[in-house]
Parts: C-alpha cells; sequence; structure tokens
C-alpha cells in the first residue's frame, strides 16, 4: 500500500469559525473513533488505512496528519479503551458510599457492563492489541503498568489499614488485573453467554479471597 504524502502543519485564519488546531483536533478523535470501531470489527490485521479512512469519512492524507502508521493508530486506541474503564470505575467508586465490599461489586459491575456494551473495544484491548510487534508489545506492557498502579491505589483506599506482609503490592495488582483480564477474555469469547451477575460473582470472589487472606494474615 502507498503511503500519502501527509499534509504540512500551517497556520491559518479560522474556517467558519474553528481554528485550524481544532479541525485538527476533531479528524484526530474521528480517526481514533474509526480505527476502534474497525479493528474491533474486522480485527488489526484486517484493518487498513483505507477502512479507517472511510469509516471516519477522511481522506487517507488525513490518517499520516495524526498516525504514523496503523500501529500508532492500535496503540493510542489500546490507551484510549484503558482510559475510558479507569474513568468508568472511577466513577462507580466515588458514586457510592458503602462498605469495601460492596465497592468491590460496584466496580466489577461497571468493568464487565463496558465490555459487554463494547464487545468491538473488549476485542481491541484483549486479543487485538496482543503479539503485533516488539513496538506495540512494549506500549502493552506500560498500559498494563499503569493499570495495576491505579488499581494498587484503590484497593489502598478500600483498605487502608491493610498490611500487604512484604508481599510485592504491584504484583499483587498484576494478578489480580490477570485475573479480571482472563475472565473477561473467557466470557467475550463465549458470545457473553453467561449472565453479568454470575461473572461478576466469579470476579469478586477472586478479589475478595485476596484481601480476606491479607486481612486473616493481620490478626494476631
Amino acid at each position: 500500500m502507498s503511503t500519502p504524502t501527509p499534509p504540512k502543519p500551517r497556520r491559518g485564519r479560522a474556517y467558519r469559525g474553528v481554528s485550524i488546531e481544532a479541525r485538527r483536533a476533531e479528524r484526530h478523535q474521528k480517526l481514533l473513533d474509526a480505527g476502534i470501531q474497525v479493528i474491533g470489527t474486522q480485527g488489526y490485521h484486517a484493518t487498513t488505512v483505507k477502512a479507517v479512512c472511510a469509516e471516519a469519512g477522511l481522506t487517507e492524507r488525513y490518517f499520516y496528519e495524526s498516525f504514523s502508521n496503523s500501529e500508532a493508530l492500535l496503540c493510542e486506541a489500546y490507551a484510549h479503551i484503558i482510559g475510558q474503564l479507569r474513568e468508568r470505575i472511577g466513577t462507580s467508586l466515588s458514586a457510592h458510599q458503602a462498605q469495601p465490599d460492596t465497592l468491590i461489586e460496584a466496580a466489577l459491575n461497571s468493568y464487565f457492563s463496558y465490555l459487554r456494551d463494547h464487545p468491538g473495544h473488549a476485542r481491541l484491548m484483549m486479543v487485538e492489541v496482543l503479539g503485533v510487534s516488539p513496538t506495540v508489545d512494549q506500549h502493552y506492557r506500560r498500559v498494563m503498568e499503569d493499570f495495576a498502579e491505579f488499581l494498587a491505589a484503590t484497593r489502598r483506599g478500600l483498605y487502608p489499614a491493610q498490611d500487604t506482609h512484604g508481599v510485592d503490592e504491584m504484583m499483587i495488582a498484576t494478578g489480580l488485573i490477570g485475573a479480571l483480564v482472563n475472565m473477561a477474555m473467557r466470557w467475550m469469547l463465549s458470545g457473553f453467554r453467561e449472565s453479568p451477575e454470575s461473572v461478576v460473582a466469579a470476579a469478586r470472589t477472586v478479589l475478595l479471597a485476596v484481601n480476606r487472606h491479607l486481612l486473616e494474615a493481620d490478626q494476631p
């Protein structure tokens, strides 16, 4: 596939009251949304720049205004989805004033309902981003590390007095993420056959088992 020459950045007067920068940002968002849609339905390796631009309603030359290549689009799409998940989980936690166990269930409901409501996002996040290239793998690990830090901080907020007794807190968070991702992947690959309630209950059992173990270790 030939690579069109990207348009050169330029300054100029606003068009219909919208600045060049605002129009560029709008095109970028359209391409990002289109990339998530196309990759999430067709798969990364079947996705072309032409298909993404057609979905966005833009000519191909604008793709390279926003992304250096398809891998750059995939990386940003993945980070965008994880950011939406973090925001949704954070909102669910702040919307409730309840015991930690109840808040955990609310967060899990947010996580799994997001994936069920956005199956294309789930596919991109759990399947399409894996094994593409060393560059994408590095980006995946960095985003997962950030998400583990978010989970560890959330757990500390729920259980401020809990001691991990010398066990690496980030390793615990990484293990919990691994459990949640694999449960979600199994659910997605089954066509979301199980009820959301049963999936949340299974995930809740895993998370509370870890917390129960640490709480019991706190006992004299």
